[in-house]
């Protein structure tokens, strides 16, 4: 089984029902849950997760509770914490690419755990070239 790592994005457009992305995200989710691959996120992914703004409006402590329980949940996606391998691979992708430190952090985390492949839908993150960066496409 291939470790794929992915971009909060992908968790935010399937939780969203994005009506774009939202299929493809389902997706690509679907065939982690189903055994096919080993998914990877940064703990990164976690905050921008549960911190994104649904219709101008913060997220209630209620939806944050369900949404932390259907992550949590996912036991074919592994969350992997900051530690001080990715900071500093982080700051080396963004010191060459001038990422956003998340991105960077992001895309770090994806190479220190060894994925074969990145998911994202940031058209600027395809000029990384330390791992595969793949853009979700929309359905």
């Amino acid at each position: 089984m291939q470790k794929i790592a992915f971009d909060s994005s992908i968790l935010i457009y399937y939780t969203a029902a994005n009506p774009v992305f939202g299929p493809a995200a389902r997706e690509l989710l679907e065939m982690i849950t189903a055994g096919q691959h080993v998914g990877v996120i940064s703990v990164i992914a976690v905050t921008e997760l549960l911190t994104i703004k649904k219709k101008a409006a913060r997220h209630s402590n209620k939806e944050m509770k369900r949404l932390e329980r259907w992550l949590f949940s996912l036991s074919d996606i592994v969350i992997i914490p900051i530690d001080i391998d990715i900071a500093m691979e982080g700051a080396a992708i963004r010191q060459q690419y001038g990422f956003k430190t998340p991105d960077a952090l992001h895309l770090a985390t994806a190479k220190i755990a060894g994925a074969k492949a990145f998911y994202t839908t940031d058209k600027q993150l395809v000029k990384y070239k330390g791992i595969k960066v793949k853009l979700l496409q929309p359905t």
